[in-house]
């Protein structure tokens, strides 16, 4: 087994677990036990001598830049620090370009996406590592989100095939059953439609990211 593909199913299994393990935060300060209660004195200390107030001196606003205008609370679109500078645009730029070139380096099927049945229910949760330009093997994990978890849920795609605006599964939901074949055609919106053959029974499916 290749290790990309192990880093697949630990996404796959580790996810929802993460979900579960975490604390309730709630629950907790509910069972705090109460803060035990003070006394009349410690509740209701002595006023101190009523003196005259200290006078406050005014506010004074900063003084604004040369041909600025103060941004008030309820103006939009208004930036209280002026135009970005020429240093912060060429910071953003260079942000935007690292995020273009992050995002190339990934094929259109790099990601999560769930497996519907014709009534919207998810059959299958699969995650691809597509590398873009053919510079690698695309591969494939699934997991069955209609099973209890355990070890029998989750699994590598044995064939995976995507050719144009055709996309071909195959893989073994189980031990000593016949492998689930999935074949779509790419739609408009992203989506692919086509039909799931499973245990002999052949139903109409969509695959949509996540």
């Amino acid at each position: 087994m290749r290790p990309p593909v192990i880093l697949l199913l630990l996404a796959l299994a580790a996810a929802p677990a993460l979900a579960q393990d975490e604390p309730d935060g709630i629950g907790a300060m509910l069972n705090r036990a109460p803060p035990a209660p003070k006394s009349a004195e410690a509740s209701n200390p002595a006023p101190p001598p009523a003196g005259p107030p200290a006078a406050m001196p005014p506010a004074v606003p900063a003084p604004l830049a040369a041909g600025s205008a103060q941004a008030l609370v309820d103006q939009t679109g208004v930036s209280p620090d002026g135009p970005p500078s020429e240093t912060d645009m060429a910071f953003e730029n260079r942000i935007r370009q690292s995020v273009a070139a992050a995002q190339g380096l990934q094929g259109p099927l790099d990601g999560r996406w769930t497996l519907y049945d014709g009534a919207g229910r998810a059959l299958y949760i699969f995650i691809f590592v597509d590398p873009a330009g053919g510079r690698g093997v695309l591969e494939g994990a699934w997991r069955d989100p209609r099973r209890a978890r355990g070890s029998d849920d989750l699994g590598v795609v044995d064939r995976l095939e995507h050719a144009g605006l055709s996309l071909a599964l195959d893989f073994t939901p189980r031990a000593g059953v016949a492998a689930t074949a999935i074949r779509l055609q790419g739609q408009a919106s992203g989506a692919w439609d086509g039909e799931m053959t499973e245990a002999g029974a052949v139903q109409k499916v969509s695959l949509r990211r996540n």
